[in-house]
């Protein structure tokens, strides 16, 4: 996951291993990171999937 934010933001990343979900499924996880900036993380606008891979289980 990677968060997105205004000029200010800092790069912030995390990654989540070992989530399995089977094909017509849906799962849910939570990912965090340290929190870097100086303010109050409302530079933060969005966080999006950065990258994903599919192997068959």
């Amino acid at each position: 996951m990677k968060w997105r934010g205004d000029a200010t933001a800092s790069p912030a990343v995390a990654t989540v291993t070992g989530l399995k979900v089977k094909a017509g499924a849906s799962q849910t996880t939570e990912a965090t990171t340290t929190y870097l900036g100086k303010g109050n993380g409302s530079e933060y606008k969005e966080c999006v999937v950065s990258s994903a891979t599919k192997n068959t289980f």
